[in-house]
């Protein structure tokens, strides 16, 4: 490596440090540390990106939930009891569980009663647990009588709060001695049982998948009135799902990986390459939900795309418009999202790429117009002499709410 290059690295290391004051003759004081460590603005902060971060997948019509009308609720399952952070991550000192977040809310108007359901594995290990060696799965016979118990909550109850998923122990870093990696992706253990049983109470489920990778939920959710993806919302998971699920936050979370039916879909992408591609005996190649998808308590309608101008040079800019209206009876935050394809190409390209988002957020009937500039890098390509180029052709331009349901327009480039 050249030593300009690694100075250049080096610079860049310290550059980071000398902001953060590393290198300050004043030493840090740890009471300092201390206070703004989970200080109040934190908070708010985790609390705020978990609130984004939920992506509502399904709801029949159960949610919002109406707080007037319930008199009793069930929260059951193995991640009810406690915040998910992932692996790598420092004890925050504070985690509200969604049973937490759920009492909280709803305060002593409503009986809220707890049952575990089953577990994912012999333990529910806390943060630090992704560091030991060994994972165990849980005896069936006790899975039995986990699930019964929760049958025996959730009767009589109004609706039922269902957290299943994965925990750090099963979604975590492999190596030697250390197994981390799974060969399917299907929920753990008596999990579906624990949802098709408590489906047969007829007792309305709200589905909370809290998991740290793309799952098979097809079943879960099938069994479910309403599911909400959560991945791991951090310190903040209960309050934030408790808002979500009264009303008091609108769900505007998307999703940013694509959910497969099963696993003999993958690889199942939206930037996928234009090669011929059909669907399977039996089922089809769509996915279970695709790439930048997410409900919320209103609907969205957007306007075909123009765009200005309609042709540009090579290395250009142009801008492309378009309008989205809250068709719904409620405010709601839309996340309006731009991708970018060729018709054409020297080389083979995905067939459309996410090249710019936007957070939009309407009242009941208010439209509003958006725009996204399309520049060079939106377009170019690294070409058969490695060279990063925009070549000239037709580039077809694609508005939406996610890359599976999307309106067009198209933008001609003239060579230079």
């Amino acid at each position: 490596m050249p030593v300009a290059r690694l100075d250049e690295a080096v610079e860049r290391t310290l550059t980071v440090k000398f902001e953060l004051g590393m290198f300050d003759a004043k030493p840090l004081d740890p009471a300092t540390a201390t206070q703004t460590n989970n200080s109040e603005p934190h908070r708010k902060l985790a609390l705020q990106a978990a609130r984004e971060g939920a992506v509502l997948l399904k709801n029949d019509g159960i949610l919002p939930l109406d707080r007037a009308k319930l008199k009793r609720v069930a929260v059951v399952g193995p991640n009810a009891l406690r915040s998910h952070l992932g692996g790598y991550s420092a004890d925050p000192e504070r985690g509200v569980s969604l049973l937490d977040g759920v009492r909280t809310a709803l305060g002593k108007a409503v009986e809220v009663r707890y049952a575990r359901g089953c577990d994912i594995t012999t333990e529910d290990l806390t943060w630090e647990g992704h560091w030991k060696p060994s994972v165990l799965l849980p005896d069936p016979k006790q899975q039995a009588k986990l699930i019964a118990e929760a049958v025996k909550v959730t009767r009589g109850a109004d609706v039922a709060i269902v957290a299943i998923g994965e925990n750090e122990a099963t979604s975590r870093e492999t190596w030697d001695g250390h197994l981390g990696d799974r060969d399917t992706l299907a929920l753990l253990g008596a999990q579906n049982a624990l949802l098709h049983a408590l489906a047969e109470t007829k007792v309305p489920i709200v589905l909370m998948a809290v998991n740290g990778r793309a799952l098979e939920l097809g079943e879960a959710i099938a069994d479910s009135h309403a599911a909400i993806e959560a991945f791991y919302l951090g310190q903040e998971t209960g309050t934030a799902l408790a808002e979500l699920l009264l009303g008091d936050v609108a769900p505007s979370g998307h999703l940013p990986i694509t959910l497969p039916k099963s696993m003999g879909q993958l690889p199942v992408y939206y930037y996928r390459k234009p090669s011929a591609r059909g669907d399977y005996l039996f089922s089809e190649s769509k996915p279970l939900f695709p790439f930048g998808f997410g409900l919320t308590y209103t609907t969205f309608e957007h306007s075909a795309p123009a765009v200005s101008p309609a042709k540009v040079h090579a290395g250009e800019r142009a801008r492309v418009t378009f309008t989205t209206t809250n068709t719904g009876k409620r405010a709601g935050t839309d996340v309006a999202q731009l991708y970018v394809g060729a018709k054409q190409s020297s080389v083979t390209r995905p067939v459309r790429l996410l090249r710019g988002f936007e957070r939009v957020k309407l009242e009941p009937g208010e439209t509003r117009e958006v725009s996204f500039e399309i520049i060079p890098d939106d377009l170019g390509i690294w070409d058969l002499a490695m060279q990063h180029s925009v070549e000239a052709g037709t580039y077809v331009l694609e508005v939406g709410s996610n890359a599976a349901e999307l309106k067009s327009t198209l933008l001609e480039v003239i060579a230079p």
